[in-house]
Formats: C-alpha cells, sequence, structure tokens
C-alpha cells in the first residue's frame, strides 16, 4: 500500500542549493520543518528559504507576523550557505544512498 503524500514527506529532507525550499514546510535544517517551531505561522506560509535568508543576511521582515528570537537564534546557528548555481536536492533519509527507491509496495 503506497504511503500518503504527508508520510513520505517526513522521509524527506533537502540539501540546498540556491535555496527555493519552502521555509517553513520543507525539511531544510537540522532543526526540521520549521513550522513546528512556530505553530502560528502569519501571512505568506509559501515563503521560500532564499527570500528569507539573501545575500548571507537573514531578512526577518520578509517573515509577516511574530517570530519569537528563541527561533531566530536556532534558525541563525545553523550555518546555512546558498549556492545559485546548485538546485535543492531531495534526500530520501530512510535509504543508505540517499536516493529515493520506491514509495509503494509493488504489490497493491
Amino acid at each position: 500500500m503506497c504511503e500518503t503524500i504527508s508520510d513520505t514527506e517526513n522521509h524527506i529532507s533537502w540539501k540546498i542549493g540556491r535555496g527555493e525550499t519552502n521555509f517553513w514546510f520543507d525539511n531544510w535544517s537540522s532543526l526540521g520543518p520549521l513550522y513546528l517551531l512556530q505553530p502560528d505561522i502569519e501571512g505568506n506560509i509559501l515563503i521560500k528559504l532564499n527570500t528569507v535568508y539573501n545575500n548571507s543576511v537573514w531578512n526577518w521582515n520578509s517573515i509577516q507576523g511574530d517570530l519569537s528570537e528563541d527561533v531566530k537564534n536556532k534558525i541563525m546557528s545553523l550555518g546555512v550557505y546558498l549556492d545559485n548555481n546548485v538546485d535543492d536536492t531531495a534526500i530520501w533519509r530512510e535509504s543508505n544512498n540517499g536516493l529515493l527507491e520506491s514509495l509503494c509496495d509493488s504489490q497493491t
């Protein structure tokens, strides 16, 4: 039986390149999806990482609503590096090589 999309997303993390991943919902940091740290998200829930972090500067004003200083400090401690020459890459965390081999049983 196939896993649901949300179950599958729990097994995916993102290696950052350009920073096109979703700031709140994609698992791009060692903190996990950031909406778990800030459940009362306001404003643009589709905001990209490279909108909030650009030219090595965190632009907290791009996030509407209040983000706690504790959450900001955790995010700033991540050591993010964007590379405009590389796409963000999904990593399947449940395999030895990081490649997504199959989400579903072949027998359904």
